[in-house]
């Protein structure tokens, strides 16, 4: 198979060896693996992508009109916050160019304050720079974006708590 690093680098490989070493062999840059499985986009369909954007797991799910068609999670593991946010931009870009979605729905950032789990403004700071990325990812691929506030889009699912 044929893989392409973030640098444009060219890799031929098996799905076996990148699954298990995920990253380029020349520059060493950490490639993002996603399903390969990709429902192909029917025409005249209004393909969403909704993101609940996190540094270490983030979630997805892809809507064709009102149709859940996926959904999953993202784990990204580095101890590196600008290495996870390139890793999960990475990542965004990646899902934008399988997916071809008309549109991406990024997670709105709230300020929650619980210092018994370590909660509080340096988890904000690192979301909005998180969220900013990602916003710059989907203007760099064309894709449109809203940021919906997680209230409304949990009422809108009936998701309590």
């Amino acid at each position: 198979m044929e893989f392409e690093c973030a640098a444009g680098h060219k890799v031929f490989s098996t799905w076996k060896k990148m699954r298990s070493r995920a990253e380029c062999p020349i520059c060493k840059e950490k490639a993002p693996l996603v399903d390969t499985t990709i429902i192909p986009k029917k025409k005249g369909v209004y393909r969403t992508i909704g993101i609940d954007q996190a540094t270490h797991i983030s979630g997805y799910s892809v809507y064709d009109g009102k149709e859940l068609i996926k959904f999953g999670t993202f784990t990204v593991n580095e101890t590196n916050e600008i290495e996870r946010d390139n890793i999960i931009k990475m990542w965004l870009c990646s899902i934008i160019n399988n997916w071809q979605p008309d549109v991406i729905g990024l997670e709105g950032i709230q300020l929650q304050q619980n210092a018994a789990r370590g909660i509080g403004v340096t988890t904000f700071e690192t979301l909005a720079r998180l969220q900013g990325i990602l916003m710059e990812a989907c203007y760099e691929q064309k894709v449109p974006f809203v940021i919906c506030p997680t209230n409304t889009w949990r009422a809108h699912c009936k998701v309590k708590g």
